[in-house]
């Protein structure tokens, strides 16, 4: 075989992965009330951003169906997408030594002020610069001055600190199916 045919075979085999495969961050047939995340700023046909924004039940009746007024609205008339700009998903559900979470509950939160004893506090490095109090004699050069570097006590007073909590964060768009395959339950 030359190498005009196995660049040809090559070419052909790419070709039908490509067709058999093709490539979405949000699939093209998702299951409704499915959530993706996208690099672009906005979402693709079927998907609206997860932003929780309120809906109308009439105009979206399956998702309604799956997730109901979990992430606020008015029974029967709205319901809300839930809202994961600036959070992170975790799944709902216990598990042993870990914090039950309920499905469509909001948790944590961005810093945590907490109160400091002084003796919690550490020293302060510090300066000072102290020079001769007299002055000199006409002619004479100027009295020698000195910087003091020293570790300043800590404040008599119990102090306010705010802690991040966050960690590192990359910021996507996430999106929920609005249209696509009803998901059946398996149990």
């Amino acid at each position: 075989m030359n190498n005009t045919s196995l660049a040809l075979l090559a070419l052909a085999g790419t070709a039908a992965v490509l067709a058999a495969a093709p490539a979405s961050a949000c699939e093209t047939e998702p299951y409704i009330g499915s959530v993706c995340a996208i690099v672009t700023p906005y979402c693709p046909q079927y998907f609206l951003p997860a932003n929780g924004q309120p809906l109308q039940v009439v105009q979206y009746q399956a998702l309604y169906a799956l997730i109901g007024n979990t992430y606020g609205g008015t029974p029967g008339s709205t319901f809300n997408l839930p809202n994961l700009q600036g959070r992170m998903v975790v799944g709902a559900g216990s598990a042993p030594g870990l914090t039950t979470v309920k499905l469509g509950a909001a948790s944590g939160q961005n810093t945590v002020t907490t109160t400091l004893a002084p003796s919690q506090i550490p020293a302060t490095p510090s300066t000072a610069t102290i020079a001769a109090p007299a002055t000199p004699p006409a002619g004479s050069p100027p009295p020698p001055t000195t910087t003091l570097s020293y570790l300043a006590p800590p404040t008599a007073a119990p102090m306010p600190v705010v802690i991040p909590t966050q960690p590192p964060q990359l910021g996507l768009t996430y999106c929920i199916a609005v249209q696509g395959a009803f998901p059946t339950r398996t149990d």
